[in-house]
């Protein structure tokens, strides 16, 4: 199985990520509309609410983004978004999956680095 990440940051390039995460998170609260009642059925933006989450937490990172970038698309065709804004939210989703979640984030917890240890099967 392919690795989804290369590593995860501490420090400060972690906190780094954690922001664009957040960010992620806000743009896609803001641009998809799940704000504005009228603009938005309530099962949709429940579950932008729910995409939103995983992001903010750092579940699947680069999968979620992933998906953001076509539904951005769908919103533009809709007249929903602006396409400027579409196509920066589209740069920060890209930027967010190349470079992963970084350590604080459950991605982390889950897929992070481990130390294998084998038994020591030396004959006395």
């Amino acid at each position: 199985m392919q690795k989804l990440f290369s590593m995860f940051p501490a420090g400060a390039p972690g906190i780094g990520l954690l922001l664009l995460r957040m960010a992620m998170g806000l743009q896609m609260l803001v641009y998809s509309g799940c704000c504005e009642a009228s603009r938005m059925p309530a099962w949709l933006a429940t579950l932008v609410l729910v995409w939103m989450g995983l992001i903010l937490l750092g579940v699947l990172t680069p999968a979620m983004v992933v998906l953001w970038i076509p539904f951005a698309g769908f919103l533009v065709l809709a007249g929903n978004l602006a396409l400027m804004p579409a196509v920066t939210s589209g740069f920060s989703a890209l930027a967010l999956a190349l470079l992963g979640p970084g350590t604080y984030s459950v991605d982390a917890r889950l897929f992070g680095r481990r130390v294998i240890r084998l038994p020591d099967i030396r004959e006395n």
